[in-house]
């Protein structure tokens, strides 16, 4: 692949080639105040420290990374508007 001579769209798209994901699944915390007796969250099974995703670095990522995908999700094991 030849960087120099490509345009951003022919960048893109041979981005995309080699990065077959289509969809980002974002988790911005891992925080519930519920207890779902079906989520390992609710349970309270889950060893991960509770926290939220600093929002600087989640900015960085999608304006560094947005273009590879088509779709954004934010979904998780915790509740996205627990998140400021």
């Amino acid at each position: 692949m030849r960087t120099e001579t490509m345009n951003y769209e022919e960048a893109i798209k041979s981005l995309k080639k080699k990065f077959p994901f289509r969809e980002l699944n974002v988790e911005l915390t891992n925080i519930c105040n519920l207890r779902c007796p079906l989520c390992f969250t609710g349970r309270g099974e889950t060893e991960e420290p509770r926290g939220k995703m600093d929002y600087e670095k989640f900015v960085l990522f999608i304006d560094n990374c947005s273009f590879l995908f088509d779709k954004v999700s934010f979904i998780g094991s915790g509740d996205p508007g627990l998140h400021p």
